[in-house]
């Protein structure tokens, strides 16, 4: 059977962590710096930190930019934790994402992964679906000369409050615009009437006061799939 194509005039962003992927980048980033290093004090108490604010960032409870910030600060990561990182990334896309890789790879102009995760993990996990640089939107790291990541391109959209709304605003698109994602950066897509739809991503994680947002729940992508094949 033939994978479902999105309409014609349809543009489909899909957010990255927990969605496109079963993790969250950034904090797989800091367990594997904080394994690397060994002897740091109370480890385990840092990445819970690192977690924690990741929570209340994507609950919408603390501006992003901070989110970012607070997380990167506490990590300390290097150049050369990124091929672990991004190891660690393939082998954990989503389930219910890789069963229907047939449909990202036939509707690769159409869809986006919007993201405030790094463009140098994200860009080699999506490539293996067809998804091309330039329809990748996330950040980018800024490297000290020893290698050290030492913060993150403050003048990215996506590095900034509503960040998700800037840069699908900036591309100046026509038509139906979705998006699929677990956090309140993606709902905000919506809120600001940038997207039709907001599509609540529950298979990795199920935030209740997302959910109560969302046009459509997914408990898998499968969901989508079925969903938007009923509607043909």
């Amino acid at each position: 059977m033939e994978p479902l194509r999105l309409d014609s005039e349809e543009t489909l962003f899909i957010d990255f962590d927990s969605t496109f992927v079963s993790v969250e980048s950034i904090d797989e980033l800091a367990a594997l710096v904080l394994d690397r290093k060994g002897a740091v004090s109370s480890p385990k108490d840092t990445l819970a930190a690192i977690q924690e604010i990741t929570i209340l960032g994507m609950g919408g409870k603390i501006p992003f930019p901070e989110s970012l910030a607070r997380r990167l600060a506490l990590i300390k990561a290097h150049r050369s934790d990124l091929p672990l990182l991004i190891t660690v990334l393939k082998q954990s896309i989503s389930p219910s994402i890789s069963r229907n890789k047939d449909f990202f790879v036939h509707n690769q102009g159409q869809i986006y992964i919007i993201s405030g995760g790094f463009k140098e993990f994200i860009l080699p996990v999506v490539a293996l679906y067809g998804i091309a640089d330039y329809h990748v939107l996330a950040n980018t790291f800024c490297f000290a000369e020893d290698g050290t990541i030492n913060g993150f391109d403050s003048q990215n959209p996506l590095a900034q409050a509503q960040g998700k709304c800037r840069a699908v605003a900036a591309l100046g698109l026509h038509g139906k615009i979705s998006i699929i994602g677990d956090g309140y950066t993606d709902y905000e897509l919506k809120k600001q009437g940038i997207a039709t739809t907001f599509y609540a991503f529950t298979e990795n994680c199920r935030r209740d006061a997302i959910i109560a947002l969302a046009d459509h729940i997914l408990p898998s992508f499968d969901a989508f799939i079925a969903l938007r094949s009923r509607k043909r």
